[in-house]
Parts: C-alpha cells; sequence; structure tokens
C-alpha cells in the first residue's frame, strides 16, 4: 500500500476567533446545537471549488482536485483529508422551545390573501417555528456574542490555496441551518495570518456559462462589479438588519409572479419549493437552495449591516426553459436601483 508522506510533512496551523453574529444552528443528528468540525469542512470545500472553479476543464477534475485537499470516501490512505478542522470552544448552546423577541414583521401578501408575518420566522422557517401563538425557536443554538475558536492544520504546500479558501469563508460569513438566510452569521478573525482581497480572489473565475453547473463553482461579476451587496446603512441591532434582508428577499421574490402550478417559473430560480407552487406533482419534495447568500456584518464598532451575495450556477432540472443568465442580469437591476443597497467594490473587505 503506498503511504501519502505530503499529509505529514511540514504541516503548518492557522487559528481564528469566531464571533457568533446572528443565531448558529449547528445542529448535529438531533439537531442539538454543538461545536462540530463537519459544517465547517463542507463550508471550506465549497469555497474551494468557487474560487477554483476556472481552474480546471471539467467537473470531474474540479472534484478530482478537491479531494485530493480534502478527501474521499473512494480510497483508504490516499483518500483522507490533508486539511484537519479542530473547532472549540466553553459555549454552551441554549433557547430551545424559548420565544423570539423581536417583534419586526413584513407584509406577505400571498399568505391568507395578505397579511403581516414575522421577518425572523420568514427567514428562518425550520430552526424557528409558530407554536402556541408565538414565535419561538425550535432547537436550541449558538447565541450572538459566543465566541469559539476554528484552527486549520495543513501541510505547508497548501497554504497560499487555503488562504484564498479562507478569506472567501470570511466573506460568506454564514453556517449552518439557514444559513442563506442570513443565519449563523459570523466574524472571522485571524490570529496572525492575512486574509486576500476580494479582487485577487477573482483569478480562477469561469470563464464560460455558468449556469452549465448546478452548483456553486465560481465568483461572479458584471460590468457592475463583483456581485456583492452592501446595505448602506448601519443599525444598532442584528435583528433590525435581518427585518431589512427579510424585506429585501420577500419584494425580490414578489417581482416575479407565479401563473401555474406544475412548472418552472422565474421565481423558482431564486429557490424552491415554494408553498403552494410545486414544479410538478410528482416531484413536490425536490430542493433547489437559493443561489443569492446573506449575511449580517458586524462592525468593531457594534454596528451591523446586510450582505446579500450571488454565486452563479444552474439549476438542477434540466428543463428549464427560461434563459438564466437574462433572469439574472434583471436580478441584479433590481438590486442595483430598487432597494437599499450599494455593490461592494473589488478591492475592498468585507
Amino acid at each position: 500500500m503506498a503511504f501519502n508522506i505530503s499529509r505529514y510533512y511540514k504541516q503548518e496551523r492557522m487559528e481564528f476567533d469566531v464571533e457568533v453574529v446572528t443565531p448558529m444552528f449547528l445542529g448535529g443528528a438531533d439537531q442539538n446545537a454543538e461545536l462540530r468540525s463537519p459544517p465547517f469542512k463542507a463550508m471550506l470545500r465549497q469555497c474551494w471549488r468557487i474560487v477554483n472553479g476556472g481552474k480546471y476543464k471539467t467537473v470531474s477534475s474540479l472534484l478530482e482536485e478537491e479531494s485530493k485537499l480534502f478527501g474521499s470516501a473512494t480510497e483508504k490512505d490516499s483518500g483522507k483529508s490533508r486539511v484537519k478542522i479542530i473547532v472549540e470552544g466553553d459555549v454552551k448552546p441554549q433557547g430551545e422551545n424559548s420565544e423570539v423577541q423581536y417583534r419586526g414583521t413584513v407584509f406577505h401578501p400571498e399568505v391568507q390573501q395578505g397579511r403581516k408575518v414575522s421577518a425572523l420566522l420568514y427567514l428562518g422557517y425550520g430552526p424557528i417555528e409558530w407554536a402556541g401563538g408565538k414565535v419561538k425557536y425550535k432547537f436550541n443554538h449558538f447565541v450572538p456574542g459566543d465566541n469559539f475558536k476554528l484552527t486549520i492544520i495543513f501541510s505547508e504546500e497548501n497554504k497560499n490555496e487555503l488562504l484564498k479558501v479562507l478569506s472567501l469563508f470570511r466573506h460568506i460569513g454564514t453556517i449552518g441551518s439557514r444559513s442563506r438566510n442570513g443565519w449563523g452569521s459570523f466574524n472571522l478573525i485571524s490570529k496572525g495570518a492575512e486574509f486576500i482581497n476580494l479582487e485577487n480572489l477573482y483569478e480562477n473565475r469561469v470563464s464560460g456559462d455558468p449556469y452549465q453547473v448546478d452548483y456553486a463553482h465560481t465568483l461572479g461579476r458584471d460590468v457592475q462589479g463583483p456581485l456583492i451587496w452592501h446595505t448602506k446603512d448601519n443599525k444598532r441591532s442584528w435583528e433590525e438588519i435581518m427585518h431589512q434582508l427579510a424585506e429585501l428577499y420577500l419584494g425580490l421574490r414578489l417581482k416575479f409572479p407565479l401563473r401555474t402550478n406544475n412548472s418552472i417559473e422565474e421565481r423558482h430560480l431564486l429557490g424552491y419549493p415554494i408553498t403552494n407552487h410545486p414544479i410538478s406533482n410528482n416531484r413536490k419534495n425536490e430542493r433547489y437552495a437559493s443561489p443569492l447568500r446573506m449575511r449580517v456584518i458586524k462592525s468593531d464598532r457594534g454596528f451591523f449591516k446586510g450582505q446579500i451575495i450571488h454565486f452563479p450556477h444552474g439549476i438542477p432540472n434540466r428543463n428549464v426553459k427560461i434563459p438564466q443568465d437574462s433572469f439574472w442580469k434583471n436580478v441584479y437591476k433590481i438590486l442595483d436601483k430598487d432597494t437599499p443597497l450599494t455593490r461592494v467594490a473589488s478591492n475592498g473587505g468585507v
């Protein structure tokens, strides 16, 4: 059996402090929150694909290289990960079945002919629920202000590669259940390593049509710059930003009316399932996570702002007849002109 000595030669480590900004649902099999490395490793793998998507000509070669670094289940020793992740800290999850204190609502015209719904419930349905006439946290979670330590151990030869991956991980800045909707937002604070700015992460961006692949595999930009938007005004609480993101996301989805059942429409490209509008009668349980990712950013001064980022990729349904490139250009136009958002500069940080 071949012995892969490179996994053990000249190891280095990077250490980071992680500050929880919005409730983080890092549930195990029983949904109770715990500090676990698998969600962080999965997110780092996804970041690796996005940073390196344009470097490889085929999907299979991209995934082959990813497996060399992060491991695979297909081989024994050579299939093991070259990256070790340790998540640790003296934090205790809390809040199971507790009431959500924030009362802010958004008006949803498609719920019961139009009614107000909890902004946090709208973005967090699943780990947050309506029960006993109240909006509640269904599961325990790590709360804003919690801090824990993230350690990455790796071979020296992979250092520059992982710095790019970790820099994108910091830009995305969310993890756990409903993290695409801003839950599990965090600040990643380096203890020595220098993050790479946004512009330098575009080196291996896919140059062709990103909608031919049905998972996130490239950074996006257009003539206006990176596909990253921030809210213009700072707020004093994470709840206010989540409320603003709920209004923005709901408003965006409502820009694309649903006219029929049992077919892919434009709104489905923002994620499905959609209540009462399945893509077909025999595919009601299919899911497509939104390609838009939201985040709440906390500044050093304790103020908060929101972020929306788009990683362009295709929809799994191969029968979709909607020109996806045109659809997303329309989305960008809405976000640029019809919302309290501003683009992030390509040479800036997050």
